[in-house]
């Protein structure tokens, strides 16, 4: 699935969230990303698929779910997503806290800031000014980053 995003200034951004036989990735343009995460039941590693469900009057960016058989499921919400605070740096955020719920078998949402941030860390540089924005992104929907002590 595809949605543009309106950005700071006239900036434009898609961000792909790709559901296929064996096509699961978050993008941007260029960087994407493929959650792997134990199988909640078995431990086996197995992609995580992930999908928009576009509902502006659900009130959540993300939302990673356990499924039948042991499987995750990412749901991202493109509708609530699309603010002037949602920066490619808080898109990429968002996948390594969604993946984080996952792969540390967590609803826990200071558990997925940390361990999300941790892991993007790993990736790339992670600047202040992506902190910032970071920040500015949860101040919007009334949340503290990070969720928790790290």
């Amino acid at each position: 699935m595809l949605m543009y995003l309106r950005m700071s200034g006239a900036m434009l951004m898609a961000l792909t969230c790709a559901y296929a036989d064996d096509v699961r990735a978050a993008s941007l343009p260029g960087w994407s990303k493929t959650c792997v995460a134990p199988n909640w039941m078995t431990g086996v590693p197995e992609t995580v698929p992930d999908m928009n469900i576009n509902d502006p009057s659900l009130p959540f960016w993300g939302f990673t779910s356990k499924q039948p058989g042991g499987r995750w499921l990412t749901q991202y919400n493109l509708a609530r997503i699309a603010t002037p605070s949602a920066t490619k740096s808080v898109l990429m955020f968002l996948f390594y806290h969604e993946c984080a719920h996952a792969q540390f078998n967590s609803a826990d949402e200071g558990v997925a800031d940390c361990q999300g941030l941790a892991a993007m860390r790993r990736d790339m540089t992670v600047t202040d000014a992506m902190i910032g924005e970071i920040r500015a992104a949860y101040a919007s929907v009334g949340r503290p980053f990070p969720s928790g002590p790290c």
